[in-house]
């Protein structure tokens, strides 16, 4: 599921690629567009929304970046998937890349806190 600093990554790339300060600005509306969207995996929801951004002038609704959204995960089918962590927030995830628990595709636990192998556990990740 998609954290709500993911998606504020999203709704930013469309405030600056349209330039539409008030794209996304009450929080009424921040809220129903991260509820219906935090399902989705923040890898192919960055790739859907750089595709809207290239190919249209104008930000989409909830339902045609879904659209979009569907097409890439369509297109991408068993040939690119994301790497085992990408489900990981961001932040946890450079946090145990500079301490050397995540080295490319592998795991050093022995770098691990306990807590870290906890969240990596509920992550499902182990």
């Amino acid at each position: 599921m998609m954290t709500k600093k993911e998606f504020a990554e999203i709704a930013t790339m469309f405030k600056y690629a349209f330039r539409q300060k008030n794209f996304l600005a009450v929080e009424d509306e921040w809220t129903i567009w991260y509820e219906c969207l935090k399902d989705m995996h923040i890898y192919y929801l960055k790739k859907a929304t750089l595709a809207w951004i290239k190919h249209n002038r104008f930000p989409p609704t909830i339902y045609e970046l879904r659209e979009s959204y569907n097409k890439i995960i369509l297109k991408a089918g068993n040939v690119e998937k994301p790497d085992r962590f990408s489900l990981l927030p961001n932040e946890f995830r450079e946090e145990l890349e500079n301490q050397g628990v995540i080295v490319e595709q592998s795991l050093s636990l022995e770098n691990a806190t306990d807590k870290q192998i906890k969240r990596l556990q509920d992550a499902g990740v182990l």
